[in-house]
């Protein structure tokens, strides 16, 4: 095609040559080549969706952020409120990092009243990214399910905005759901980092990073600035710096004088297998994780006690 743009001579033949290029090269993941084409084409027509949106995912691909709002605000400008500039705001203030941003951008799209699935998924996600999940976000996202017929990325979304608020149990069964709808035995990549939050909520820090690290890398960073390998990777770091096993708080001195009830902390004593063997009243089987056993992990369990003979309670994690 590149030659016989060259070689025609009519205006028609040369655009339809030039859509054509911007298409494949754009598919082909070559922005550098299809923003040139982009770019004339839109300015040429800058009342043309199609071109807009062309131009701006050139943008996109190459990281030009500053280049991408300019054009959304310039459309923003001649159409106020216009959803598609309005998600390339959006989508610009998450290549940059920015998802504070990007989150407050979304509710915008969601008080204007135009906005669809996407925009809720989009929503509810980004606000996993803020560390600040409220049930406006959860609302979000039940929203966009019930408009999506329960479509499995919107209840993957859900299922993680679940599990960010502590609801375990909501959480498990609408991301089982949404692997009966992929039809998956086993989660895959995008499933392993929702498990793998609840596994942090059931304070299971070794087998969340575990989960963490299946989450397969990103290739075009640029295009999924919100992907589930960046918040895994998030979470992961988060979660490395965990102690490996919770400690039982310390409580309070009481007084300043000795004993445990007034205020000294007693000493922890190690117990060797074989004398704890001998000193069992009564075994209890342990019930294994569901998150575990959904994610199909298997491996050792520690559990962390701490008996106080003087006050006669005990704790266990």
């Amino acid at each position: 095609l590149e030659p016989a743009r060259s070689a025609t001579s009519t205006d028609a033949e040369r655009l339809n040559i030039d859509l054509a290029l911007m298409r494949g090269y754009l598919v082909a993941g070559d922005y550098i080549k299809a923003l040139p084409i982009a770019t004339r084409l839109a300015e040429q027509n800058p009342d043309s969706r199609a071109l807009f949106l062309s131009y701006a995912l050139a943008l996109q691909g190459l990281g030009r952020w500053s280049e991408l709002e300019h054009i959304a605000e310039e459309r923003m400008r001649r159409k106020p409120e216009n959803l598609d500039a309005m998600r390339i705001l959006v989508a610009s203030s998450e290549g940059r990092g920015d998802f504070k941003l990007a989150h407050t951008l979304g509710r915008k799209i969601e008080e204007s009243g135009k906005a669809e699935q996407l925009d809720l998924n989009n929503l509810a996600w980004n606000a996993l990214f803020t560390g600040s999940v409220d049930e406006s976000d959860v609302e979000a996202a039940v929203k966009a399910a019930q408009m999506s017929q329960d479509d499995s990325t919107v209840l993957h979304t859900l299922g993680c905005v679940y599990a960010e608020m502590g609801k375990i149990q909501e959480a498990r069964e609408v991301l089982l759901q949404g692997m009966d709808k992929l039809e998956l035995d086993a989660p895959n990549s995008e499933y392993w980092y929702a498990f793998g939050r609840l596994a942090e909520q059931y304070g299971q820090r070794d087998i969340a990073i575990s989960l963490y690290s299946r989450v397969d890398e990103t290739k075009e960073p640029n295009l999924r600035p919100t992907s589930s390998y960046r918040l895994a990777q998030m979470r992961m770091e988060y979660a490395k710096a965990l102690p490996a096993y919770p400690v039982p708080p310390q409580r309070p001195p009481a007084s300043t004088s000795g004993g445990v009830l007034n205020g000294s902390v007693p000493q922890s004593i190690r117990i060797s297998s074989d004398i704890s063997e001998g000193l069992l009243i009564k075994k209890v089987e342990p019930i294994y994780p569901k998150v575990a056993k959904q994610a199909r992990i298997q491996g050792p369990v520690v559990l962390q006690a701490e008996i106080n003979k003087e006050i006669g309670r005990a704790s266990c994690r």
